[in-house]
This record gives structure tokens, C-alpha cells and sequence, in this order.
């Protein structure tokens, strides 16, 4: 009986490679969706939020002392996961990954889930094609960071505001405007589409760090990622990938389609915590506010969030305090 796993990267930062020694991979389905068997490979390039199904060959000698390596992508920090490690050369299996953190120069003995451009020359396909023609919308998200006084990430020169209450509970009225602010403007930004659009993200990474990123509520085909620029012409792989996390490389871009079928106020959002929570995220709005209500109706006796006092929001960097909480009346 084949052996399956299922490999969560639950770092809320670094990119790891992971391995296992003297068994190699083939790659089944990455978050959650099915590709065509992709292998064998040694190794897995994985960033935070990534999920990954991976089938051991028969035979595997699959046992309680077989350790599981994760390394960094640039072989500084590492962990064996195994009863017994005595037996393992570590040094070879530290090495790097890449010779830049966040760059794409990956080996052929690994799969590297953040340049899927180069995946796909070596045959990586999905299962599903994507909509063909021009898509009905196309939105460019250029990311930009600053990383001290303040330390704040932005998309479009939009350092994200989390609005009280939330969008669905308002229908959108809670959105925060969008103000001048240094280093960057301060709101809750929002993109729309209709229920059923074809929509392009074509994402520009001008920084020296990598960004994973995760859209809430739809799985999306990644038509191309790697270094440099964006390209001016849709890229056209023969059978893209379906995923909901895709790494933007460091200076690199990313060129996502999706079908907007998930009427709903979905978080499209770096999966790097820190930058999560200063500022890299935006808001899909899939449908009408009143599409969104007919859609996910609220079920009976659902339990409500608590509330400010003062029906305000902390601000970022606010601690709070259990007194400043309370549940509101029933």
C-alpha cells in the first residue's frame, strides 16, 4: 500500500526545505488540489502556508526511526525529526537550497513550490485547466515594505486597517478610508469582482524578501512565477497548478487567475505574520453585499464576538485586557 503525506509548513516566517534520507518524493497534490504525479524528487521548497501530499515509493523503508530533515532554504537553522539520528550525515543535507534565500536557482533533485515557471518546464502539470480568453478583471498589486521606524508592509502603498466590525457584519460600511500616511497610506483596501469573473492578479515583488500569499475562500491557477519583472503577455503553461498559497519570489512576480465563484469578503493576504499584521493584506469582495448575505447565512445560536467597550477596534500594537472586553447583551 503506498504511503501518503501530507506536509504542512506552519512557520510564520521562514521558508524550509524538507527531505528524508535515502527516499524520494512524488509530488500528488499541493493545497489540497491534485496535480499529475511529479517526480521522483529529494526535496520539498516550502513556504509558510504551503501544504504539500507527497507519495513514498514502494518499498520505502518506512519505520519509526526514519528521520525527517527540515533545513532553512538557506541551510543556517535546521531540525531532524526522528526516534534515532546517529546513522545520518547531516552535512549533506543542510546544504542550501538555494544559494539566495527567496530566489529562484533551485537543483533538479527537488521540487520548489514557490518557482513554478521553472516546475512547469520540467513537467509539473494540474489536473484542472484554467478559463481561457482574456479574464473579465485584472488587478496589479505591487508589495513594498519598510522594515524599521516604522517597521510596515503595504500592497499598493496601502498599509492594510483591519475595520470593526467586520465587513460582513456591516456590509462594508466598517471599511476604514484610505489616508496619506507615512511611510505609507492607512486603510481597508478592497478590490471587487462579480460572482463568476475570471480575474488576473498580477503581483510585483520589488522587495528583497519573499512573500507568501494566501486568497481566502477560492483556490486559484498560478500561470507563472519567478525572478525579475512580470511579463507583459499572459504566461501560458499547458496545464497550471491550482493552489490558495503561492510564494511571490524576492524581486520576483507571480501571475495568478482565478474564478471569483465564492460571493463573500474574502482576505487575500502575505502568510508571514509579521507582515500580516502590519499592513500586507487586502479585501476580494466576491458578489453584492446582499449576495454575500443570501450566500452565507448566519446559523442559529451562533456565537457572537466580543465587544469594546467604547464599540472601537484596539489599534495595532494595543494590548488588550480582559476588562477592556465584554459580550454584548443577549
Amino acid at each position: 500500500v503506498p504511503v501518503r503525506l501530507r506536509i504542512i509548513c506552519g512557520t510564520s516566517n521562514q521558508m524550509f526545505v524538507v527531505a528524508m534520507p535515502g527516499v524520494d518524493f512524488t509530488v500528488v497534490a499541493i493545497d489540497g488540489q491534485p496535480v499529475k504525479p511529479f517526480g521522483p524528487v529529494a526535496r520539498l521548497v516550502m513556504a509558510a502556508g504551503d501544504r504539500i501530499d507527497v507519495l513514498l515509493p514502494p518499498g520505502a523503508p518506512v519505520n519509526p526511526n526514519l528521520a525527517l530533515l527540515v533545513s532553512s532554504v538557506d541551510g543556517l537553522d535546521g531540525a531532524i525529526v526522528a526516534k534515532e539520528v546517529s546513522n545520518w550525515n547531516q552535512s549533506i543535507s543542510l546544504s542550501p537550497a538555494w544559494s539566495q534565500s527567496g530566489y529562484c536557482d533551485s537543483t533538479l533533485d527537488m521540487f520548489d513550490n514557490t518557482c513554478l515557471s521553472d516546475m512547469y518546464l520540467r513537467g509539473l502539470q494540474g489536473v484542472e485547466a484554467p478559463p481561457s480568453g482574456p479574464p473579465q478583471k485584472e488587478f496589479n498589486m505591487t508589495l513594498g515594505g519598510n522594515m524599521m521606524n516604522p517597521y510596515a508592509w503595504a500592497i499598493n502603498g496601502v498599509q492594510f486597517t483591519f475595520p470593526y466590525p467586520s465587513l460582513f457584519e456591516s456590509e462594508g460600511e466598517s471599511a476604514e478610508p484610505i489616508t496619506s500616511d507615512s511611510p505609507f497610506e492607512t486603510g481597508t483596501q478592497i478590490l471587487e469582482a462579480a460572482v463568476g469573473d475570471v480575474v488576473d492578479f498580477k503581483i510585483t515583488n520589488p522587495t528583497g524578501m519573499y512573500h507568501p500569499f494566501h486568497l481566502h475562500g477560492h483556490a486559484f491557477w498560478v500561470l507563472g512565477a519567478g525572478n525579475g519583472t512580470v511579463p507583459s503577455e499572459t504566461p501560458r503553461p499547458s496545464a497550471p497548478i491550482r493552489k490558495d498559497n503561492q510564494n511571490v519570489p524576492a524581486n520576483g512576480w507571480v501571475w495568478i487567475r482565478v474564478v471569483t465563484d465564492s460571493p463573500g469578503w474574502w482576505i487575500f493576504h502575505c502568510h508571514i505574520d509579521f507582515h500580516l499584521a502590519t499592513g500586507m493584506d487586502l479585501v476580494l469582495k466576491v458578489g453584492t453585499s446582499s449576495e454575500i448575505k443570501r450566500w452565507n447565512p448566519v446559523p442559529p445560536g451562533y456565537l457572537e464576538c466580543a465587544e469594546s467597550k467604547n464599540s472601537k477596534a484596539p489599534h495595532w500594537g494595543h494590548r488588550w485586557r480582559r476588562q477592556d472586553l465584554e459580550r454584548p447583551n443577549r
